[in-house]
């Protein structure tokens, strides 16, 4: 299933050319209307699904070389974040076919971010709160890497043997469980 800001997000690449700079200063209306929708209980997409889905679309515009440089956008690590002030301290219960579980994963791990974008903002002196423009910064990109490398070992308990892809792809499918995750 292929919701609205997934297509948004494929049509920003299309728009972008190759262009990854075009990339970002389209993206900020689109996360922002996320925001909007998601924070409302009205987005057809989840947290960790619609980031996952960016940070693909990201790398396929070639900004993850572009924005990061030479060696690319690496994600944050734990100790890093601890000293930001923002120690990662969510803890996974998912197990195999565990929707539930996987959904209070991703809720647990949202509230976490929330309060993170605004530690490591105060630390580099750049206002990370602000989907229209945060985008366009790579301490963004460094937190949604880390927070997609916690959801990988997730989604492998989620779905044992199936490929990433396919389990977001799956998860995507069920709309009783795509807002949510």
């Amino acid at each position: 299933m292929s919701t609205d800001f997934i297509k948004a997000l494929d049509g920003l690449v299309a728009q972008a050319a190759g262009d990854w700079r075009v990339f970002l200063r389209k993206l900020g209306p689109v996360h922002a209307q996320w925001h909007t929708e998601h924070n409302g209980g009205i987005a057809t997409l989840g947290f960790l699904l619609f980031h996952w889905e960016l940070i693909n679309r990201f790398k396929a515009v070639g900004a993850d070389g572009g924005l990061g440089g030479l060696n690319g956008i690496t994600a944050y690590t734990e100790t890093q974040l601890a000293n930001f002030g923002a120690p990662y301290d969510v803890t996974d219960g998912v197990s195999a076919g565990d929707a539930a579980a996987l959904e209070q994963f991703s809720g647990d791990v949202e509230a976490w971010h929330n309060d993170a974008h605004m530690e490591i903002g105060n630390a580099v002196h750049h206002n990370l709160m602000n989907p229209r423009t945060n985008v366009r910064r790579h301490e963004f990109w460094q937190l949604h890497y880390f927070i997609n490398d916690q959801l990988a070992p997730a989604l492998t308990r989620y779905a044992p043997g199936a490929a990433e892809a396919d389990t977001i792809a799956t998860l995507e499918a069920d709309p009783a469980v795509a807002p949510n995750v």
